[in-house]
């Protein structure tokens, strides 16, 4: 398992695990990822993500029933991000 401070190799970043194993085999961070799309001064997509993920309790029924403000609190998501998310 890569640490944080590992930089993730070029085959492991969502949009190349989508296109090897298919969306059924991503983990929900990965998807939401995707969806991000670009991250933030100091964080990428997958980061963004993960605090995402962890902010709303693992539970994508929360994130997807979240607005703007709520999804905006969480450090790394702007108004665009948030945009893409409701």
């Amino acid at each position: 398992q890569p640490s944080s401070r590992t930089p993730r190799l070029f085959d492991d970043r969502p949009r190349e695990r989508l296109k090897r194993v298919g969306a059924r085999n991503l983990s929900v961070t990965e998807l939401l990822g995707l969806v991000i799309g670009s991250g933030s001064a100091g964080a990428s997509a997958l980061a963004v993500a993960s605090r995402l993920h962890d902010h709303f309790g693992c539970s994508l029924r929360r994130l997807a029933g979240a607005d703007v403000s709520a999804l905006e609190a969480v450090p790394g998501v702007g108004t665009a991000t948030a945009g893409r998310l409701v």
